[in-house]
């Protein structure tokens, strides 16, 4: 009799087959968004568990068609089941799982911080999750960085650290990670909110030649271009700016950055300098050049 409920479902039975098949593929394609727009999962494998949830489906609905038609008798639970799930059920449960799924993507939009941050932190982690990571890993990461600098929501300060640690180390061998690497230090950047003690300045042209000194100054360049080839710094803070660095000789003594962006040349003399602001916030590094 099961057989035969099986046979009847996937041969003759049109009408019931067609409600489930358009069930299934509103439910697979809002799985399917929701993790790859949403949880920025690796796109292979959201495919094969997208797969596997219709299998799964197929499976599921297939089961509860041939046991509703079987005749023999059954529990007084399976009947409470039977008359839940009867009729409109699946379109019903269908539909309900697409609002879910629709309502999870709409969370990361809704103006809430730690609603927010805790969306970030979780395509963030599972960005870096993989074992080797990648073009679409990187990118991950630097969207999920950079949005949440903008929008000014708190990262978990252990995943940033475990993460930025991680790309500035693939940076060293992959230029690919040095987008990833720019955009860490311009969140940690956004975090310094020390009070300045030293005396307001003007942001500072490129020097056209020899070395120039600067100290005991706070540059507020709002948001232009502040290049540290061939000047020495010390005892300055530079907020609000583009911090550019060509590759150059430069000496930076007990220097700090405030809500700034980074644009560092990839080359040695920048990683060392990347690694010199990952793991402080006031920097003392003397960079030699090229």
């Amino acid at each position: 009799m099961f057989l035969q409920a099986v046979y009847r479902l996937w041969y003759f039975d049109v009408k019931a087959r067609r409600r489930f098949q358009i069930q299934t593929i509103l439910i697979a394609f809002a799985y399917g968004v929701f993790s790859s727009l949403v949880l920025g999962r690796p796109e292979k494998r959201v495919t094969w568990e997208t797969l596997g949830l219709i299998c799964f489906l197929t499976v599921g609905f297939t089961l509860f068609y041939a046991l509703r038609e079987e005749p023999w008798k059954v529990r007084s639970a399976y009947r409470r089941l039977r008359e839940f799930f009867g009729n409109r059920g699946y379109y019903e449960l269908g539909l309900t799982s697409v609002a879910v799924l629709v309502l999870f993507s709409l969370v990361r939009y809704v103006p809430i911080t730690k609603v927010q941050a805790f969306s970030y932190d979780l395509q963030l982690q599972q960005a870096i999750s993989a074992q080797k990571l990648g073009p679409g890993a990187f990118d991950t990461i630097v969207k999920v960085v950079t949005t949440a600098t903008a929008r000014q929501v708190p990262l978990s300060p252990r995943l940033v650290n475990a993460a930025g640690r991680r790309v500035l180390e693939d940076s060293r061998e992959n230029p690919g990670a040095w987008p990833a690497t720019l955009a860490f230090l311009s969140y940690r950047s956004s975090l310094n909110s020390e009070t300045s003690p030293y005396a307001q300045g003007r942001c500072l042209g490129a020097p056209t030649s020899g070395f120039v000194g600067v100290e005991a100054l706070t540059l507020d360049c709002s948001g232009q271009a502040q290049v540290l080839d061939h000047i020495a710094w010390k005892n300055v803070v530079i907020e609000n700016s583009t911090v550019v660095y060509h590759g150059g000789p430069a000496i930076l003594e007990n220097v700090q950055f405030k809500n700034s962006r980074f644009i560092l040349d990839y080359s040695p003399g920048s990683h060392e300098l990347a690694k010199a602001l990952t793991a402080s916030n006031t920097v003392t590094i003397t960079l030699p050049g090229r």
